[in-house]
């Protein structure tokens, strides 16, 4: 099973000691150059949901319901493991 890419978005790694498991945390930057901060969207535990919220809160973006942002996701690495049968 392939991971679902997002478009124009960066993925990183980060280990933790403390709870001894991986975070994926995917960070999608504004194409809007701007000299002024931007506001950020959250999605805790994207694992599920990662998709879904970023095709929400674009539309909502590009039809002017809410200005130019920038949107940071993380969640748990997700190991795909194969099932097998025995004989």
């Amino acid at each position: 099973m392939r991971k679902a890419t997002i478009e124009n978005t960066t993925v990183f790694d980060l280990p933790s000691e403390a709870v001894g498991d991986n975070f994926e945390i995917t960070i999608m930057p504004s194409d809007v150059d701007s000299d002024e901060p931007l506001p950020a969207v959250y999605l805790i535990e994207s694992n599920n949901m990662l998709g879904t919220v970023c095709d929400a809160v674009n539309n909502l973006m590009f039809g002017g319901e809410i200005p130019p942002y920038c949107w940071l996701a993380w969640g748990t690495q997700l190991t795909v493991t194969s099932a097998s049968s025995s004989d």
